[in-house]
């Protein structure tokens, strides 16, 4: 009786070590099953995270990396060499595990600041398990990806910001979709753009963010109508269509903007998809 009551209470042990939500006010003692999965950011970004070994691999759109991982009590570090480390508390939500971002305690260098910066978010853990496929059709294209405007900054020697322009319409994956989108496979789209116009472009200089503004009627568009076909890039979020940049046109600064004008299309179409998106449920 006494060997089973010690063998019951090593069991009963062990799962308290690596059960995700354990512990106080939703702290969890970290396990990798916590871990591994798809972690998406509170900005639609998203990683495949699995352990190889002793190491975590992140594996998303414009970012792959390895790092060596520790865990104390509830918190992950991540180190990717001496110099870089990211840190992050880990708590059980009502369906998955949260990751908070801990600025105040990570520390990465300078100059690797913004290769590093896509994981400078929160993000919601879902594991493998709990996606699906879903076929790209003509009818149900428009619930997950919508024709987006893009824009590039210019800077000089001194990294001063000194133009920001048009960059082209993208296919691009949607923040809104009915399920959030983890993966993009063996995608390629057919497009029709017709009834080209310039368009004024507002560009938030803190936020980054890009808006479509009113028609520039002053303007005469340069180009024809639009028709091609592209193959989607598995490791990126959007798909590039084409080039919306109209030459000799100055932007217009203000403290917090840049105003440019860029070519826009009464009708955007899509007329052939193929591909599959891996969704969480």
């Amino acid at each position: 009786m006494e060997k089973w009551i010690v063998r019951l209470l090593a069991a009963v042990l062990c799962l308290s070590l690596v059960a995700c939500g354990s512990g106080s006010a939703g702290a969890t003692q970290l396990g990798l099953d916590e871990l591994s999965g798809y972690w998406v950011a509170d900005d639609g970004g998203w990683f495949r995270v699995y352990d190889y070994g002793s190491i975590l691999v992140f594996d998303g759109p414009y970012f792959t990396n390895e790092f060596d991982y520790a865990t104390e009590g509830n918190k992950l570090i991540l180190s990717a060499d001496s110099e870089t480390k990211l840190v992050y508390e880990v708590t059980q939500g009502e369906e998955t595990c949260l990751i908070r971002y801990l600025p105040e305690e990570s520390h990465v260098l300078e100059d690797a600041s913004q290769y590093y910066s896509v994981l400078y978010n929160d993000f919601s853990v879902y594991p493998e398990s709990s996606t699906h496929t879903v076929e790209l059709t003509l009818d149900n294209w428009a619930d997950y990806l919508e024709f987006q405007p893009t824009c590039r900054e210019c800077y000089n020697s001194f990294d001063e910001l000194t133009n920001v322009y048009p960059d082209g319409w993208f296919l691009c994956l949607k923040k809104d979709a009915p399920h959030i989108v983890v993966g993009v496979a063996d995608a390629a789209v057919e497009y029709r753009l017709t009834g080209g116009f310039c368009r004024w472009f507002h560009y938030d200089l803190a936020t980054k963010e890009l808006t479509i503004g009113e028609p520039a009627e002053d303007r005469d568009y340069p180009y024809g109508d639009e028709n091609g076909d592209r193959t989607w890039n598995d490791r990126s979020d959007r798909v590039y269509l084409t080039d919306n940049f109209i030459p000799w046109v100055e932007p217009i600064w203000t403290e917090d903007t840049c105003s440019f004008i860029g070519g826009d299309y009464e009708t955007k179409e899509i007329t052939r998809i193929k591909g599959t998106l891996t969704v969480v449920d």
